[in-house]
């Protein structure tokens, strides 16, 4: 989390495993058109990560959407009904970053998004940052499974902690590098 005293904003990057969303092709034009939706299970991690901060972001869950077309995508984006912070509270934004493995084509078949042009790739990542500040990690299957099954499983320090216990911990691992 980063706070800029200049201008009272708060920023909270959240690193997950997979973004809370789906992607879908809707045409066969180049470079493709992006449909986002919820993807499913894991619902109540992806309330923890909008609770971070940005009560702007879409709801990933929500069912109401309208479309809102970027240059190169269109995607329906949520209604949400954003709390007005007190004026003496920060700002918040929440960022999220995680995998996007696959994405669902055109004649709806899971399909590696590794294998997407750069063109398409490049899209595809406006379209989610668009839709809440998404950000995609393009992996190919065989990486994300040796990743999530060795790393995540066996190395991954501070992992499912509550905030409380997280914060402590880097606290103490700053004041061991400092």
């Amino acid at each position: 989390m980063s706070i800029d005293s200049d201008t009272g904003t708060c920023t909270v990057i959240s690193a997950t495993h997979y973004l809370p969303l789906c992607a879908t092709a809707t045409s066969f034009s180049h470079p493709l058109v992006w449909v986002l939706s919820p993807r499913s299970g894991h619902a109540a991690i992806y309330a923890g990560i909008r609770s971070l901060g940005n009560q702007n972001a879409p709801h990933p869950s929500s069912s109401s959407s309208s479309s809102s077309p970027s240059a190169t995508s269109s995607t329906p984006r949520p209604s949400s009904s954003p709390s007005s912070p007190s004026p003496n509270s920060p700002s918040l934004t929440t960022i999220t970053i995680g995998c996007l493995v696959t994405y669902i084509d055109v004649e709806g078949q899971p399909k590696p998004t590794s294998s997407l042009s750069e063109l398409n790739q490049t899209c595809l990542r406006q379209a989610l940052w668009d839709y809440g500040k998404y950000v995609p990690i393009f992996i190919d299957e065989t990486t994300e499974k040796n990743y999530y099954n060795g790393y995540c499983k066996q190395g991954l320090l501070f992992h499912h902690l509550a905030l409380s216990i997280y914060t402590i911990s880097l606290y103490l691992f700053d004041t061991v590098l400092n």
